[in-house]
């Protein structure tokens, strides 16, 4: 009789942990998702905006005008002599007129 006992107290116990570890589980793997959802929800949103701002601060400065895109255009690459790679050679064109052409190249290149 006391065998039978613990054992279905024992039983109980299991039962009650594996439930208890199992909510467990599925509360951190709610609030992960719930993070990640979040955080993608947060970059869809914040990386157009970015490209928004970026693109007014760029026209309120003049860089689309006539003026200044046939400058971008008529600039010849510069890229060093000893660079031999064509991998190397669109990161050497893009440093190269940093210099020069300002933060205008950055942004078509």
């Amino acid at each position: 009789m006391a065998v039978r006992v613990v054992m279905t107290v024992g039983g109980v116990v299991v039962a009650v942990v594996v439930v208890v570890v199992g909510a467990a589980g599925f509360v951190v793997t709610l609030a992960v998702v719930v993070v990640r959802m979040t955080m993608i929800v947060t970059a869809a949103v914040l990386v157009p905006v970015a490209g928004l701002v970026s693109a007014f601060r760029l026209m309120s400065v003049g860089a689309f005008t006539s003026v200044s895109m046939p400058t971008l255009v008529s600039t010849p690459p510069t890229i060093p002599r000893r660079v031999t790679f064509p991998r190397f050679q669109a990161f050497n064109f893009r440093a190269a007129n940093i210099g020069h052409s300002g933060f205008l190249v950055q942004f078509v290149v």
